[in-house]
Order: C-alpha cells, then structure tokens, then sequence
C-alpha cells in the first residue's frame, strides 16, 4: 500500500482538524476487525476489538500518541504486510477499577429464593448458608445487596430477612431478576470502580462460563442488570479471572493479575500480549501480572491480604494420610452404610505409618481401585421423609392435574398455605443433591493424596510465585486439593485461598474436612499478624460445583 507524498502526520492533523474524522487517509492506514469467535459470536460487542496499520511504524506511534492511546513497540505486529497494533477503545473512557486495596462498601450474593423465603434449616453450604455465617461477623454496617429470582411482594422478603438473620445491622435491598435459573457467582459479573469521582460497577457483556448455552441462561440475568450505577462491558469476562491490587512499591499505581478464561471467547486471535493490552485498557490498570495456565479462574491461585501486602497462594498438596482420611470419614457420615467392605478395606490400608503408606502403594492402590468401582452402589443417608406429606398437599390443593402443584408460580401457594412443608421439601431437596455430588468428589481427594499421585504444573507455579515476590508481596502458601481427573469429573478441587476479607476479618471455605482443614486454619492463623481474625465459612455446595466464597460474593468498593 503506497503512502502520500505529503506529509502523512500534517495530512493527519489537517484531516482530524476539518472533518474530524477518526482515523487517517484510507492510502496511509487501514484497520483491521479481529473475527469474532464462532462458539460465542456474541462475546465481544462488533468492532471492538482492532488493529490499526501502516506500512510505517514510526506513522503508528505518532498517531496513537496524537489519540492519547498507550503504544508498545513490542506489540506491534505484520498483518497482511502491514505493521498493525491492537487498538481498544475501554467501555468506560477514564474508568479504574477499584482494587484490594479499598475498603468495602457493600457486598453483593444471589441466593437460593426459594430456601431464602422458607427458611431452610438444613445446611448445604451454598449462597445462603455462607451469607448467613458471614454477616453476623460483620460489624462495620455495609450495604448488602441480596439478588432473588422472583418478583414478590416486599412483605415476604422482609418476612424472610426475619427468619434468616437475627440483629442484622446492615442495610439490605433486593435484587430481582426475570431469569429462571439463580446465579450464586456474583463475583463473576461485577467489578466495581470509578470515572473520576463516580462509582460504576461493569458487568461483562455475556456471562459465559465456557459454554454459549450457560451465556443463554444468563442473557436475561444480566440484562436486568439496568438501573443505577450498572454498565455493560464491551466485552464477555469473568470476575473470579481478574484482581487488582496497589503496586506495593507505588501505591499510586493499580496491578491487574488475570487469568485466560476471557480469551477463548474474543481473545482468540489476539497475541497474548495484545490480549493483555485490551484488558489493562478495560480496567484502567498501570500494570498487568499474568496468571494464566494455573487453575480455571485465578482466585483459585491467589488472593490478598492488601495493607500488609500478603499474597496468599495455594500450593497442591499430596501423599497426605490426614487428607485421605478425612475424605473418606466424610464420606461415610453421609451414607446409609458408612462401613462397606470396599470402606474398611480402605480405611485399614490409611491407618498405617508414613512408613507403610509409601511402601505399601500397591495394597492401597487396589483398595482405592474397589471403592471406586463401588460407588455407584454408595446409596447416601435417607432424605427427610416427604412423599406422604406431598401427596396429601397435592390431593388437597390440585388433585385433577398433580404437575399444577409444582409447575411456574405455583411454589408460591404452597408458601402461603404451608410454608413448614415449603421448608422440609426445599431442605430435602438441597440436601439430596449435595450429598450425590459429595460421593464423586470426595474419591477424587483421596485419590490426590495416594502415595504414586503426581502433581502437574508446579514448575509453572513456582515461577509464578517468585514473580509475585518480585513485587514486594510476601508470599503464604495455602493448601490445594486439586482433585483427581481418573474419575473423569469436571471438578476444580478446594482453594482456600478463594476466600473474601473484610476489614480484619478472613473468611475461608470449608469442606468438612475438619482435621485437615482445622491444620490449615490454624497454620494459617500462626502466619497472619495477629489483628487478623479467621473465620471457617462451612461452602460445601460452592466447592462441590467448582467454587468458593469470593466466587460467590460481589463486592463493592470505594475509598
């Protein structure tokens, strides 16, 4: 492509000048539109995402420098003969998110309406149970924002704020969404930050979680998402993939730490350099740490303590019996026969010395291998009984067409005519559900702490780790439990790192693993200076479906 004669910056100047057009003479530069990828054409609003070139680097540089736009040498690259750079306008011009390093403002959770309302009493572990454990440990009054997904009338929440929490000194509003199916990962969809002086809080452009059908459930979820201070990114993100923290030798500057979850949706064919580029810009950081490569999302790997610039980074661990055995008596409390042969075969080939458990791999080895191919058979602890009362409640109320009883709106007559059974049938329901995912996920930690398990990837984590000691932050290894893939189970494992802190106070997930998991709580506790408080939040349900508190919690910040 030939340039002009003239002057191509005072051609540029002259043109931006009369006609105030964009970008320069088509003879001089060209742009070229990243496609869109075919699994979510909708990740990434059009046009978004560019490259601007020129035959020339020298025109690039000085025409991003006339635009006030940020211009790396080493991002420049051939496209079609062309030297081009990424060029990313953010949604919000002059916006920053808001880092660690803020205080909290509020907190944001989507619970389970339906057990929110009737008072659940069985604890699963989920959205509702971790708020509740939260809050009253809360002493500093904070906004929270509770998202349902029905449309009622203010006296049944206020009826049910009651029943949940008692001496709440926070303020409390409701959410509501038209979407069908709840959402407990507001840390997904929200990050809060600021252009200027004005609080803002981006939600990304699709909620996609891996999967175009996941973003289709979720389409009306985020588009309710329309009054006050909500915008809409121009691109599809997840929160739990992104974190911004205070240089800890420049206060003044933000450090954005991501992860790639967000590029297998737009950011396919861009550089990772150029990925990151785009991202910094979104966000307003002043620098960028990529985390990538680790876990699914990167709260997975790390999170921080900001004041005292800790890092607290998980580290897998494996070949412990403490670990094995506590999975394994988990396991047995909730099933109908916690003794099985396949059980207490297992069981006897844990409870032997450190000595025996390295060399005896074959025996536990077999043992393993019987309980595995046993558990299909593993029938969990009966449900509260309910057959008899809902099909009395279904005689009474819709005898000519039993599905009326459960189908649409119709859960809310039976809260007002029998709330008690709402409560028991919500509980079982939960309850019968979480113990089935229990089984799979539990093999699979004492499977990771068998003696010939091997651990992947730590060479990886160990540069990581040394990068985040090279900013100055000190650096706490946490206990991992990746899991086992043997089982073929989409599961992240347990992070305790995916935990929320809220002045001095750090809340960590927990499984029920109680000796292992008091170890770690008390390891941990030992680490932390002592203005630091922890508190165990019982995440059953979050862990079992990929996870943890900071998955679950939007949060707002400001200074």
């Amino acid at each position: 492509m030939k340039s002009h004669s003239v002057n191509p910056i005072l051609s540029i100047l002259v043109c931006l000048f009369f006609f105030q057009i964009q970008f320069l003479p088509a003879s001089t530069f060209s742009v070229y539109e990243f496609p869109g990828d075919k699994d979510f054409p909708e990740a990434a609003e059009r046009g978004a995402l560019q490259s601007l070139c020129s035959e020339s680097e020298g025109e690039l540089a000085a025409y991003f420098k006339f635009r006030n736009m940020p211009f790396d040498p080493e991002l420049v690259v051939t496209r079609e003969e062309q030297k081009c750079h990424i060029w990313y306008e953010p949604t919000l011009p002059g916006f920053r998110a808001d880092s660690e390093n803020d205080p909290i403002q509020g907190l944001v959770f989507d619970v389970h309406t339906l057990s929110f309302l009737s008072d659940r009493t069985e604890s699963v572990g989920d959205s509702l149970d971790m708020v509740r454990e939260m809050l009253p440990y809360i002493h500093r009054p904070l906004e929270i924002t509770l998202g349902v997904n029905s449309s009622l009338e203010e006296q049944w929440y206020q009826e049910a704020l009651s029943l949940n929490f008692e001496d709440l000194r926070h303020t409390v509003k409701f959410h509501e969404t038209t979407a069908k199916v709840p959402n407990p990962w507001a840390q997904d969809y929200l990050k809060s930050g600021k252009v200027g002086e004005k609080p803002v809080i981006l939600v990304p452009r699709r909620l996609l979680e891996g999967s175009s059908a996941y973003g289709e459930d979720f389409r009306i979820f985020l588009d309710d998402l329309v009054d006050g201070p909500f915008v809409r990114s121009r691109l599809s993100w997840e929160g739990g993939d992104i974190q911004f923290l205070r240089n800890p030798k420049n206060p003044s500057e933000t450090i954005l730490f991501y992860g790639g979850s967000a590029k297998q949706y737009w950011g396919k064919a861009l550089t990772d350099k150029e990925y990151a580029y785009v991202l910094k810009r979104e966000f307003g950081a002043d620098h960028v740490v990529n985390l990538s490569g680790l876990e699914p999302h990167i709260d997975y790997f790390v999170s921080f303590i900001p004041k005292e610039n800790i890092a607290l980074v998980s580290v897998p661990v494996t070949n412990n019996q403490d670990l094995a055995m506590s999975a394994l008596e988990a396991l047995g409390q909730r099933l109908k026969t916690p003794y099985t042969h396949e059980i207490l075969d297992l069981a006897v080939n844990l409870s032997v010395s450190a000595d025996e458990f390295r060399n005896n791999r074959k025996e536990i080895r077999e043992a393993m291998d019987l309980l595995k191919k046993s558990q299909g058979s593993l029938s969990i602890e009966g449900e509260i009984q309910m057959k008899e009362r809902m099909e009395s409640y279904v005689r009474q109320n819709c005898s000519e067409d039993p599905y009326a009883c459960y189908s649409g709106d119709n859960w809310k007559s039976l809260y007002t005519k029998d709330r008690l059974l709402l409560r028991d049938w919500i509980s079982s329901a939960t309850v019968l559900q979480s113990d089935v995912a229990q089984i799979p996920a539990l093999l699979s930690v004492i499977e990771s702490q068998l003696p010939d398990f091997n651990i992947t990837g730590m060479e990886l984590r160990e540069q990581k780790i040394a990068e985040l000691e090279a900013l100055g932050l000190k650096v706490i290894r946490i206990p991992r439990i990746s899991g086992d893939k043997s089982l073929k189970l989409s599961w992240a494992g347990i992070s305790y790192v995916n935990n929320v802190l809220v002045d001095d106070t750090l809340f960590i997930p927990v499984m029920g693993l109680t000796k292992f998991e008091d170890s770690v709580i008390d390891d941990l506790q030992r680490q932390l200076p002592s203005s630091y408080k922890i508190v165990p939040v019982y995440s059953r349900f979050l862990l079992l479906n990929n996870g943890g508190i900071h998955c679950a919690t939007g949060i707002i910040r400001g200074k």
